[in-house]
């Protein structure tokens, strides 16, 4: 019963780097249980959604680079609201962009 009432989801937002692990394993696993006759869907998701990534100068932001920006020190600086405003209008949402 608590199967029927959660799944399949509505909707998946994740990132492109989600694409072979997570959802490769959600889609494995939701095909078995099927074959055995344990659930009656064939997707565990009915809509997935990616999301773009934030990238710094061009590049994907990563540790061993440096180049991780961190949001915290532009909420305190200018405020939450704003660094929300400028990441929704920075570009399509599945897009992603550079923060500049």
């Amino acid at each position: 019963e608590a199967i029927k009432k959660w799944n399949p989801v509505d909707q998946y937002t994740g990132g492109v780097e989600h694409a072979v692990m997570h959802l490769l394993y959600a889609r494995f696993f939701t095909k078995a249980l099927r074959d055995l006759g344990l659930i009656d869907f064939d997707e565990p998701f009915v809509r997935l959604f990616n999301q773009g990534t934030i990238i710094y100068q061009h590049q994907k932001m990563s540790k061993s680079r440096g180049n991780v920006i961190a949001p915290d020190d532009y909420v305190s600086e200018v405020g939450a609201d704003v660094v929300r405003s400028y990441l929704m209008f920075l570009g399509p949402w599945e897009a992603g962009g550079d923060w500049s």
